[in-house]
């Protein structure tokens, strides 16, 4: 039960259907005030936050769409570690080639009362040179391939293979930016859920 209607039953043992609607409409514009506020939050913050479902792709521009790149979640999910060593090894961070766009106007859409989305600006897509992006995880590949425990990060039982698959999705990576280099192609950390 919603703490207004609490309220409402509290202060009268018979809530009429006016006060019912009433106490309704008061939630609803409380949940719209919030979930704008999350979205200027959102939008606004240059350090962003993913949940758990989102993932990283290797996004090349001009790419069929129906040609998907691999999932690279636990890059995501060691973000701020891979961020630290990118410091150490005096690389550009992977998370400066970030492109949040996707979930950005996946959270507008949800904010929109469901009037014309076709006329609303969509966030800005943001597409970048593949050199920086390709020295960077050769570096932190190499680096993590004699050097594992430099990750910092203390695995617990349920994520004992992350280093293993994190090896895989750098490898990945940069086969995918070399080739994107060799094509004259910009590329993107896209961000999706």
């Amino acid at each position: 039960m919603s703490c207004c209607r609490m309220w409402l039953s509290r202060k009268n043992a018979h809530v009429s259907p006016i006060d019912e609607y009433a106490a309704g409409i008061m939630i609803e514009m409380v949940h719209k005030v919030l979930a704008n506020a999350q979205a200027v939050y959102f939008l606004d913050k240059t350090e962003r936050v993913s949940t758990m479902g989102d993932t990283i792709w290797v996004d090349v521009q001009g790419r069929a769409k129906d040609d998907l790149p691999h999932d690279n979640s636990i890059m995501l999910r060691l973000k701020d570690e891979l961020d630290r060593l990118s410091d150490k090894l005096g690389v550009p961070k992977l998370s400066n080639f970030y492109d949040y766009s996707v979930l950005a106007a996946q959270f507008a859409e949800e904010m929109d009362d469901g009037g014309d989305a076709e006329g609303k600006a969509r966030p800005k897509e943001m597409w970048f040179d593949p050199t920086q992006a390709l020295a960077a995880v050769r570096t932190i590949h190499n680096h993590l391939t004699q050097n594992r425990d430099d990750l910092g990060f203390k695995a617990e039982p349920s994520g004992r293979h992350w280093p293993a698959n994190l090896m895989k999705e750098l490898q990945n990576c940069q086969t995918v930016l070399e080739k994107t280099l060799s094509q004259g192609r910009q590329f993107r950390f896209l961000i999706v859920p």
